[in-house]
């Protein structure tokens, strides 16, 4: 839950949670009178940086719900690794107002509707309205108890568990995987489209595979389709 009461940003509490590390060696390349750095630290510093701001729940402008378990999200974090999630947000306009307080998808009311009054020399009629959520290149929509909440989504077919999991990984870059978890993560991997993490789980099964639990692994394996 986050904390009540005013929230004063600064720079410092985010570097509260950066661990400090062996300086990084920067690559430089010079041409004439610029040059080019590149600094390799700068990616797990940034990784490390939206881990944070999703524990502390700090502008999350998304909320799952999976199994009756919320879980507050960043959509640029979600789209970035799920094409689900890439198609379903990119194809609908941001909302105009607060985050996450609003269910109704697109722009406000009074600017859902269309001019009353157009010229005369405009005589084309507005585009054919889309389904929310479901774009030629979306997954199923029937995911989704209600495809017009675009920042409170309820996943139909995801576990609590395994949507936690897949969401750690997409945060932290490491999912701790079991016999008894591999398949709910599976699941959810390919429900949202996260590759990623489906190779992950083949990779798995594959090292954990042993006379004792060959057909429990031949049965997820079939179950998904997997054919590695």
């Amino acid at each position: 839950m986050q904390a009540e009461g005013p929230f004063l940003f600064s720079p410092g509490r985010l570097e509260e949670g950066l661990k400090p590390g062996a300086p990084s060696q920067l690559a430089m390349s010079r041409s004439g009178d610029r040059t080019s750095t590149f600094d390799p630290s700068h990616s797990d510093n940034l990784l490390h940086g939206l881990n944070l701001l999703w524990r502390k729940q700090l502008f999350c402008d998304v909320t799952l719900t999976a199994q009756g378990q919320q879980f507050h999200c960043h959509k640029a974090v979600l789209a970035s690794c799920s094409q689900y999630f890439r198609s379903l947000f990119s194809s609908h306009p941001p909302l105009g107002g607060g985050v996450g307080g609003q269910d109704g998808l697109g722009a406000p009311k009074d600017q859902q509707q269309p001019p009353q009054q157009q010229q005369p020399s405009q005589q084309q009629q507005p585009p054919p309205q889309e389904e929310p959520g479901t774009p030629s290149s979306s997954p199923d929509d029937k995911l989704l108890t209600s495809p017009r909440a675009i920042n409170n989504l309820v996943l139909q077919g995801c576990s609590s568990i395994g949507l936690r999991l897949v969401l750690e990984y997409l945060y932290t870059a490491n999912v701790t995987l079991s016999l008894d978890t591999v398949e709910e993560v599976l699941s959810v991997s390919k429900i949202l489209h996260i590759p990623q993490v489906t190779k992950l789980c083949v990779q798995f099964l594959n090292d954990q595979i042993s006379v004792q639990n060959y057909k429990q692994v031949c049965k997820i394996a079939a179950l998904h389709g997997l054919e590695e």
